[in-house]
Parts: structure tokens; C-alpha cells; sequence
């Protein structure tokens, strides 16, 4: 068994499969195991991959046989393939492969022969032969899930690269600085020396020591799961022998060097060091340094200049950190975005609020910078999601509406609003209201439950409405002023006014200068965090708005020399197999002059016709005409055309599709399903209402979509996107039933449609 094993190995070899255990116990280590491409069945050793045999060499044959142990010599041996005898060699032709047959029946089948000695051996078991084979046919063909592997790296060891080693104890003993002192009965002078010397050396240990607690920390440099707020690090010289003396511990004196840009450094070691590297560690510049590089490996980039423009939510420090905060974001989510970015959402399951979208969808949304504010400490926003631009007003039971609203509809804004015969504007009124200080503002500490207390005395929530407008513009503090009439002073009252046409409006009424200036704070953040929650985008994918394969809803359009849609089938609708039968016999038919004619329409216009010979195909002209002389004109060039008589043309460009929802709906070109998406977005907030933002968002989504994929942007106002989300979320959860009821579906669908035709137009 072991010798037909060994020359069906030379003959045909079979790729063996290791386990991770088999190489570990062979010396391999992790790194080469894991070289090269994961397969499914376990590992291949690079060495045992063979090229195809071109020829077998009976001489190797022989020495293949020699190594079974028990035989001692070949006498001779020659193979007979098809008849043929081959004593030297055989050649083996390129489209075959070498195969040695060892499914025997009977010993009759084996034309090798066993001698003992000059006595032929024929006692030999079969089963045991075949039992033995097949031993060893199996090791080779022994099959391991790597699924199921557990790969068991070794322990790591911590370098603890951090710890310091004072240079101070390689001293020789005789300086005084190492952790003996200084020897024998030294002086004071001799003391005060060591301690100079000591001092002076410390100056350089410590970049040293920061240098290693820096490199301890690359880590967290170059982490995009952690929320790193410093760029630099430092440690205490703790380690530098007897060093307490030499630490200054006065916390009361304060370094203030202009020239250093230091303010306010205490002299105190422990307290002052952190100071120190604070104001030397320019932390946004150096994260978003560490941040671009890290999206360069990966072949990013985050364009942050064209949305530092249109900086209307943070201040400057802030949006720092937003930026940050974004591209952070975008290094966490690659592997999501690049694993889909082609691929659409699962419309099987639900999409609102969860992870399942498309990745273009996602990479957008990230790059803008959408639907997030600053994050605290405790960790980063969740993953990018579906939600619904509404929203965050329905929470507040606001009554969203744009600034073309009529009166009834602002009936409750204008009357909280209302200030009454206060005009702020008159001289005698002027001197009671005064701007807010900004830095008195940054500096009120507010309790939760007092802040939440006043801004619902704020005109936004007594009214219940929110003017988009007001979202906007309202954001900004310098635009609101407080003040009290001297006959109720008591009583002081917030104004807004949000530019020179506009009229004076009342925020809000409080009982003092502090709540006043707490409730218009609170209003302003709050208005901030609507303009961010509210800018979102929906993807709508136009083919899953296409009807049914099997629903009667395709039509067929000839075209004429220019690729217009000319003619038209009038005979009904196919079905998507139907339509592709009906083309096939028009194309018989289409060459035939007697074919087209031109008919008087009711209204005396006329009309150009196209009919089979048996009628059960007719199209008719998309334009009608008024002169006879004209359309048979027409008519001519449209069958010389179509007929190939002045230029040979493929039969598919005269050819184009349509669709038609309904009976009475208008036919809308096929080519509005095919390829295409439709990007929602609401056009109210202070960026989304900016066109040259706009133009930012339209060119990023033209910059990150399929090349082959065609894309147009809607800018939709509350009512616009009222009615739009309306139908799209009731549109997406019938989709993601298995088995809805498809005249709603198709409803919906065709709903969706001519919402989207009319955005369009």
C-alpha cells in the first residue's frame, strides 16, 4: 500500500492540508503560517506546491519503490498506457494529467510482482492493502476549518519604555549626585556644588524623561478608539536621586512671561510641569496632523477648509474639536465604508435609527460632519444612522414652519411674540436694553433643572412653533438684548431682532438680569442643537421604486435620428418578458414603408402611426402637427432612419423603454429607474439654507457616488419634507415586509415616484 501511495504521490501529488497545530508543533511561527492568502480547509506549506509533471522517468520510479522499506531491488520496469509499452520515459502532453488506478478488485488487477528471496509472494491480504491505502490516502486528503482554529499568541512583555533611569547614578561616587551623596565629611559649599550640579542636569533629564513617557504614549497618539485630548506627556523626576530638596513647592507665586506666552504657570514642580507642557502643546494642530496621516495610509482625505467657512455652530476652538471628532469618526467607520461602499442598504430590514445603510451614505454623512455636536469625555457618538429631519422638533411638540407661512398658521407665534407698545427701536426705550456680554455668559454655571426651568419660558416653547427663520438666525447671541422699563423693574424682558427689516420680537419675560441671560443662553444652544440634528440626508434608490417584473407597466418608444422618443406603442403594456418578445417582432417589421402612415387625429391634427400588418402592435407620434407637408416630411426621415437606407444603425439605439404607473399617468422614461439616486435634505438650517454650502454637499456626493451611478440633490422646505418623509418612511417599512400587501406597495411606490418627478421639475 505504501509503494502505490509514494508513486501515485510522484505521479499526480495532491495539495495537503496542515492544522495550525501540526505547523506550531513543526517550528512554524505565526507570521509564516499566516503569510499569503486565509483559505477555507486549513494551511499549504509553500514548498510541497509542485509544477505539473511533463514527463515520468521509469528510472524515478524505481528509486520511489526503493525507498518502501523490505524491498532491496527492482529487477525491472516498464508502464504500459493504452496498450503501449514505455521502458525509458513518458511524455505527458500539456491538457493531460498523470493517474495512477488504484480502486483494484482482485490481486489480478496488480501487474507488479513480489518476490522473497527467488520465491514469488502471492499471499497477500486485499483488505488489508485496500484498509492501509486508503489510511494513507486520507491523511493527505484530511481537511481543517480554520473557522474553528484558536490561534494563541504568546504574552507580550511590557517594555514599561517609560521608566526613567537617572543618568545621575552612572555618576562616579566622588560627584556627589548619585544616591549616596556626597562622600566623606563634605562642606557646605561642597554640598551646595552637588546640588547646583544636580539641578542643572535635571533641566535635560527631563526632556529626556518626557521624551520615553512620550513614546510609552504613542498609542494613544495614534488611537482612533480612545478620546485623546493632549498630544504631549510628561513625567515627574522621581527617579533622579534625592530630588525632593530641589523641587519648588510654592503655589501662590505664578509664572507670566509674554514673550513665553505662559500665564498663570504655578512655580510649584508638581502643579507647574503640567502647566508648562499644556501651553506648549498646541493639541488641535498636532491631533488633526496625527489624524491626517492616518487617513493618508488609507488613502483619505478630509477636506476641512471648505466647512471651516461655514463655521455657524461652534466657536473657533470648538470646531477644532469637531473637526476632529469627525475625522476620528471617519478612521472608525472606514472598514464599514470601504467594505460597502457599493453596496446599498438591506430595504429588507429595518433602516431608521440603525446601522443599515448604504456606505456611500455613510462616508457622506461623516465627511460633512452631519447630525453631530461636540462629544464629551466619556467616548464618541454611535454609528451614522437613518433618522428623520422632523424629528427633533416633534419631540418638542414644535410646529415647524418657514417664513412663508400665513398668518393663521403663526398665530400663536405672533402673539407670544408680541411686545405690545414697547418699540425698542424709539430713543426712550433705547437706553433700557442692552446687548448680552458674551464672557458673562461663559461663566454662568447653571443647574440642569434651572436651565430646563427657564428656556421653557422662552418664546419657542409658550408658543409651540419654531420659524425656520428664527433656527438660524436665532443661534446667534449678539442678535438678543435684555433690559427693564423703569415702571416694572423688576421685570426684565429678552428682545431678538434678527436683522434691520425685521421687527422687534419678545423672547421672554424673568425676574431677574441672571435668568434672563441663563434662558436666552439655553435658547441659543438649544437652537444650535436643532440646526445640527436636523441636518440629515435620505438616499433614495430609484430602482426599488420600479414596478414589478410581472406587473403589465412597460411600454416601448422608437426613436427617431436624434434619440428622441418619437413614436410610441399604444397597443397596451407588457410585462418586462413580454416587452422583450414584442421588440424581437417589431425588428421583422420595422423595414417595411407600408407599415408607417399618417392619420387625422379628432382635434384635426395630424399624427404619425406604426402598425404590424396583423395589428397586434401599433405606435403612435409623442407630437402631433399641424401641416400636412411637414409631418410626411417627418415621416420620411423617420422610416429611412429606422430602416437603414442612408446609414446602417444597431437596432438598440432606435429602441427606448418606458413606464407607466397608471392609466392616466404620464409615461416616464425607464432610465429614470436605472442607475440614479435622489438625495433629500432639508433646505431650512443656517448651513442647508446657504447655497454655497449647498454646492459643497452636491459636490462632495458627486465626488464619492459610483461613477456609474447619476445622482441629483433636493432641497426640500418643512412642508415639502413633511410630506416626503410621510410617505418614505411608510414606503420603507411596507418594503421591508415579506409579505405586504403590493397594491399598497405599488401605491406608495408610485406616490414616491411623482414626488420625486416633481422635485425634479
Amino acid at each position: 500500500a505504501e509503494l502505490f501511495f509514494l508513486i501515485e504521490e510522484y505521479l499526480n501529488p495532491e495539495v495537503r492540508f496542515y492544522s495550525l497545530r501540526e505547523l506550531l508543533d513543526e517550528g512554524y511561527n505565526i507570521d509564516k503560517i499566516y503569510n499569503g492568502p486565509l483559505l477555507k480547509h486549513g494551511f499549504i506549506k509553500t514548498d510541497e506546491l509542485h509544477e505539473k509533471p511533463h514527463k515520468i522517468l521509469i528510472s524515478d520510479l524505481i528509486k520511489i519503490m526503493m525507498q518502501v522499506g523490505g524491498i532491496y531491488s527492482v529487477k525491472n520496469l516498464h508502464l504500459k498506457i493504452n496498450g503501449q509499452d514505455y521502458f525509458n520515459q513518458v511524455d505527458i502532453p500539456d491538457e493531460y494529467l498523470p493517474k495512477l488506478v488504484t480502486s483494484l478488485k482482485t490481486f489480478d488487477d496488480i501487474t507488479i510482482k513480489f518476490f522473497r528471496g527467488a520465491t514469488q509472494y502471492t499471499t497477500l491480504d486485499l483488505k488489508v492493502f485496500k484498509r492501509k491505502l486508503n489510511e494513507l490516502q486520507s491523511a493527505k486528503r484530511r481537511v481543517y476549518r480554520l473557522s474553528e482554529e484558536t490561534v494563541e499568541v504568546e504574552q507580550g512583555e511590557d517594555l514599561n519604555v517609560n521608566q526613567y533611569y537617572s543618568i545621575q547614578n552612572q555618576f562616579p561616587i566622588t560627584y556627589g549626585i548619585g544616591p549616596y551623596g556626597v562622600p566623606s565629611r563634605p562642606t557646605n559649599m561642597r554640598r551646595a556644588q552637588a546640588k547646583q550640579l544636580k539641578g542643572y542636569l535635571m533641566l535635560f533629564e527631563q526632556i529626556m524623561a518626557n521624551y520615553l513617557e512620550q513614546l510609552a504614549n504613542a498609542k494613544e497618539l495614534f488611537s482612533v478608539t480612545k478620546q485623546v485630548n493632549r498630544t504631549y506627556f510628561y513625567q515627574y523626576l522621581d527617579n533622579v536621586p534625592d530630588v525632593e530638596p530641589l523641587y519648588m513647592d510654592n503655589e501662590d507665586q505664578k509664572i507670566n512671561d509674554i514673550l513665553l506666552g505662559f500665564y498663570g504657570v504655578p512655580k510649584d514642580y508638581r502643579k507647574g510641569l503640567p502647566k508648562l507642557v499644556y501651553h506648549k502643546d498646541n493639541y488641535a494642530d498636532r491631533r488633526n496632523r496625527f489624524l491626517d496621516y492616518l487617513l493618508a495610509v488609507h488613502g483619505e482625505i478630509y477636506t476641512q477648509y471648505s466647512l471651516s467657512q461655514f463655521n455657524y455652530y461652534f466657536s473657533d476652538e470648538d470646531f477644532e474639536l469637531h473637526l476632529i471628532q469627525n475625522k476620528t469618526r471617519l478612521l472608525q467607520f472606514l472598514p464599514f465604508i470601504n467594505r460597502n461602499r457599493a453596496k446599498a442598504f438591506n430595504y429588507r430590514s429595518k433602516s431608521l435609527h440603525t446601522d443599515n445603510i448604504a456606505g456611500i451614505e455613510a462616508k457622506i454623512t461623516i465627511l460633512l460632519g452631519l447630525g453631530i455636536g461636540i462629544q464629551g469625555e466619556d467616548g464618541f457618538d454611535d454609528f451614522v444612522s437613518e433618522y428623520s429631519t422632523l424629528e427633533p422638533y416633534s419631540e418638542l411638540k414644535f410646529k415647524l414652519l418657514s417664513e412663508k407661512s400665513t398668518a393663521s398658521q403663526r398665530k400663536n407665534w405672533d402673539k407670544a411674540s408680541d411686545l405690545g407698545e414697547l418699540d425698542p427701536d424709539d430713543k426712550k426705550y433705547m437706553t433700557y436694553f442692552d446687548h448680552i456680554d458674551e464672557a458673562e455668559v461663559e461663566e454662568l454655571v447653571v443647574e440642569a433643572n434651572k436651565a430646563t426651568e427657564l428656556l421653557s419660558n422662552t418664546l419657542p416653547f409658550k408658543s409651540n412653533t419654531m420659524l425656520t427663520k428664527f433656527l438660524r438666525e436665532g443661534i446667534d447671541i449678539n442678535a438678543y438684548r435684555i433690559g427693564s422699563l423703569p415702571e416694572n423693574p423688576n421685570e426684565h424682558i429678552v428682545i431678538y431682532k434678527g436683522d434691520q427689516e425685521q421687527d422687534w420680537l419678545k423672547i421672554g419675560t424673568f425676574s431677574s438680569m441672571e435668568d434672563a441671560t441663563i434662558a436666552t443662553q439655553e435658547l441659543t444652544k438649544k437652537l444650535i442643537d436643532l440646526n445640527i440634528k436636523t441636518e440629515g440626508l435620505h438616499f433614495v434608490e430609484h430602482i426599488l421604486l420600479r414596478p414589478d417584473v410581472e406587473d403589465h407597466r412597460f411600454g416601448i418608444y422608437l426613436l427617431d435620428e436624434e434619440g428622441n422618443e418619437f413614436l410610441r406603442s399604444c397597443s397596451g403594456l407588457y410585462t418586462f418578458k413580454e416587452r422583450l418578445e414584442a421588440i424581437e417582432k417589431i425588428q421583422e417589421h420595422i423595414y417595411e414603408y407600408n407599415n408607417f402612415s399618417v392619420e387625422a387625429r379628432e382635434d384635426r391634427n395630424f399624427e404619425i402611426q406604426f402598425k404590424l400588418p396583423d395589428k397586434s402592435i401599433e405606435f403612435v407620434s409623442t407630437k402631433t402637427y399641424v401641416s400636412v407637408q411637414e409631418i410626411h416630411e417627418k415621416m420620411e426621415t423617420l422610416y429611412r432612419f429606422l430602416a437603414d437606407k442612408d446609414d446602417i444603425n444597431s437596432y438598440q439605439d432606435k429602441v427606448g423603454f418606458y413606464i407607466q404607473n397608471g392609466e392616466n399617468s404620464e409615461p416616464l422614461s425607464e432610465g429614470f429607474y436605472s442607475y440614479r439616486i435622489s438625495i433629500i435634505a432639508p433646505d431650512w438650517t443656517a448651513r442647508f439654507n446657504n447655497t454655497e454650502f449647498r454646492a459643497i454637499v452636491e459636490e462632495t456626493i458627486d465626488n464619492e457616488r459610483p461613477a456609474n451611478v447619476a445622482s441629483e440633490c433636493f432641497w426640500l422646505n418643512p412642508k415639502e419634507m413633511k410630506e416626503f418623509e410621510g410617505y418614505y418612511y411608510k414606503w420603507m417599512d411596507m418594503m421591508s415586509e415579506l409579505e405586504a400587501d403590493k397594491e399598497k406597495l405599488d401605491a406608495l411606490s408610485v406616490k414616491m415616484t411623482n414626488l420625486l418627478i416633481k422635485y425634479r421639475n
